[in-house]
């Protein structure tokens, strides 16, 4: 028997109308100025931290996949389930991955939260985020990566100081460039600098920071960097010039030996080379 036409609408109203919610815009991962290994130990600690369970953990894809668990009325603010006969739904149940990438040099987390709606007659199993909950917990692995690859960069220069001033050869003036060095490694313009784009996101880091002036390339392998007048009192400068150390030297293609040439005020103060940083002057 066919089933009359006024069937569905019958249904419809059974079920209560829903409207579903609109598709979250796309966005990208969060990058990090930290090794991946860091922001891997950082994505463990952060889901350990807030209490998720985790299900799979596969180091080798950089994935990590959690359990499905219960949300409280913080859903509110993570995602939109959709309306059902006037009433706004919200998720009751997440699950959550955590996908890292990166290198020795930087890296990037991107974190992606399935939430659904499955306390009450209807069931909602696409609800669409709002990128809070993903976007804190990316910058609490950001903060915590950062911190830790930070100390461990101050903790390397500490080392080297020690051991230089227990009998090794410090590295004292650089030497004069070479007419070989000038001939085989000429300067670039800025501009030829910059189409690295490791090399160009340090630079821009510096320069929010206010820690450089500027900065040109003297042939040899040797960066000038002018620092600001504050660049010598700030906490983070070691490790903001070992990112920018790396990046210069991956700015070029052959065996090199690159060297920053650092100078405040107008005068030099340092040097860093593959022996590591040299002050010389007093901070």
């Amino acid at each position: 028997m066919k089933a009359p036409r006024w069937a569905p609408a019958i249904l419809l109203l059974a079920c209560g109308r829903y409207t579903p919610p609109s598709k979250p815009v796309p966005r990208d991962a969060t990058q990090i100025r930290a090794p991946v290994a860091e922001s891997w130990d950082a994505v463990m600690e952060t889901f350990a931290r807030r209490g998720i369970p985790i299900r799979t953990v596969e180091p080798a894809s950089g994935l990590v996949v959690t359990d499905e668990l219960r949300v409280g009325s913080e859903g509110r603010d993570f995602a939109d389930c959709g309306k059902a006969s006037g009433h706004l739904l919200y998720p009751d149940v997440a699950r959550y991955n955590a996908l890292v990438r990166g290198d020795s040099s930087g890296s990037t987390v991107k974190v992606t939260a399935a939430w659904a709606y499955l306390g009450g007659k209807r069931k909602v199993n696409d609800c669409a985020t709002t990128h809070r909950f993903e976007q804190a917990f990316e910058d609490e692995v950001r903060g915590r990566a950062e911190t830790e690859a930070a100390l461990a960069a101050r903790a390397a220069v500490s080392r080297r100081r020690t051991a230089a001033s227990d009998g090794q050869a410090s590295l004292g003036a650089l030497p004069p460039l070479s007419l070989t060095d000038s001939l085989s490694y000429p300067p670039r313009p800025n501009n030829e600098l910059l189409a690295n784009p490791n090399f160009s996101r340090i630079v821009g880091d510096m320069d929010r920071k206010g820690l450089l002036l500027r900065y040109r390339e003297v042939g040899g392998q040797r960066l000038l960097v002018d620092l600001s007048a504050t660049a010598l009192m700030d906490p983070s400068l070691e490790y903001e010039l070992t990112q920018l150390f790396l990046a210069y030297g991956n700015t070029m293609l052959d065996d090199t030996n690159p060297t920053l040439i650092l100078r405040a005020n107008g005068s030099e103060v340092g040097h860093y080379t593959r022996a590591g940083l040299e002050w010389t002057t007093d901070r």
